[in-house]
């Protein structure tokens, strides 16, 4: 039986991991390797359990403190760990350090390496995502992309012949689980925990500056606006941004804004598809919220995902963020009529009919 090695180590990649794991099950022996980006159970744990993903077959250990030491040490365990499986694909996912550093260890090691998510950009080269993205569609044999503009973008760079419009994973995640959140009951338990009401407070999330002055600089400017705003704000603050909390609720009338700890998919997913506006720097949550029919308000200069703006869905507020607070107030869209980019169906079984086509797993 054929082996295919699954690379995931942030939220979004165990999501989707969870999706193409049970895809690529019954035709191949799946070897889930936890790249140690993430760790402990609100970022990592939790997900495997909710997501009925099983526990890694390997499991790397951060490294370093800087982002440059921890992909040097990602490097530096991944390669034997794949020296030792041999697997007949390699497969990373999106756009993190994890993406990165499994693409260089396929490409050094001779394996077949696919990246899911392939092809997109959002024209900004001095962004480490940007360069991540770039880097696996170039070493990569195979392009999984999640839409038709991500294969032209693909085309364009002359990586037309190993690309393949697959749809995107995260379709049939978020589909499946708001699904059984509405059939139990259980999106409503979620507000009910927390004390707020449907279309009545706003979710925001921020975690993607690049050095440690803009987190601060950034985080500062954001929370200054959103301070403004009259309904509650619920902010699952990442590990990164948990140093500067104390000197926000110091510096700012923080009374609306409540500081959560990072919440399980099924919670944050919950927060999403009730808030009357969702504000982040996250190209996920852009498509989540897309999918979920949320506004959002996207707190970078530039996206991945343009086709979520079409209609009002999704609009950029770049930095400094001057207005973020009446534009989220005025959040609605223009179009309730959508047109889906991010393909249906099982997303999971035409990746496996590619990979088939390839490999002859």
């Amino acid at each position: 039986m054929k082996k295919a090695a699954i690379l995931a180590g942030a939220r979004p990649q165990f999501i989707k991991a969870a999706a193409l794991y049970r895809a690529l099950q019954p035709v191949c022996q799946p070897v889930l390797i936890h790249t140690g980006q993430h760790t402990g159970r609100q970022l990592s744990d939790d997900f495997f359990a909710e997501l009925q993903l099983p526990r890694p077959d390997w499991t790397l250990t951060p490294q370093g403190h800087t982002p440059e030491e921890r992909l040097g040490g990602m490097i530096g365990q991944l390669m034997p760990v794949l020296q030792k499986e041999k697997p007949d694909c390699v497969l990373v996912i999106g756009d993190t350090d994890s993406t990165l550093a499994g693409a260089l260890c396929a490409a050094r090691g001779g394996f077949f390496l696919v990246h899911v998510e392939a092809g997109l950009r959002c024209g900004v080269p001095a962004m480490r995502e940007e360069q991540n993205r770039v880097v696996a569609d170039h070493l990569a044999q195979q392009l999984f992309c999640p839409t038709r503009e991500a294969k032209e973008q693909a085309q364009r760079e002359g990586l037309g012949e190993k690309a393949v419009v697959t749809g995107d994973l995260t379709v049939c995640c978020v589909e499946q689980m708001v699904k059984t959140l509405q059939e139990t009951g259980n999106d409503q338990m979620v507000l009910n925990r927390y004390g707020v009401f449907p279309k009545k407070y706003l979710l925001f999330t921020m975690h993607r500056a690049e050095s440690e002055e803009n987190h601060a600089l950034s985080l500062f400017q954001a929370v200054e606006e959103l301070c403004q705003v009259p309904v509650p704000v619920l902010f699952p603050v990442h590990p990164r941004m948990q140093p500067y909390c104390k000197e926000l609720e110091s510096r700012f009338d923080c009374r609306g804004i409540r500081f959560l700890p990072p919440v399980p998919y099924h919670t944050l997913l919950s927060l999403l598809l009730h808030a009357q506006c969702c504000v982040t720097d996250s190209g996920t949550l852009q498509k989540e919220s897309w999918l979920v029919q949320t506004p959002c308000i996207t707190l970078r200069s530039e996206t991945e995902w343009p086709q979520t703006m079409a209609g009002g869905w999704n609009q950029l507020c770049p930095p400094p963020f001057h207005g973020l607070a009446q534009m989220v107030l005025a959040a609605r869209p223009k179009e309730r009529e959508r047109t889906a980019f991010l393909g249906g169906g099982d997303v999971g079984a035409r990746m496996v009919s590619a990979l088939q086509e390839a490999l002859i797993v």
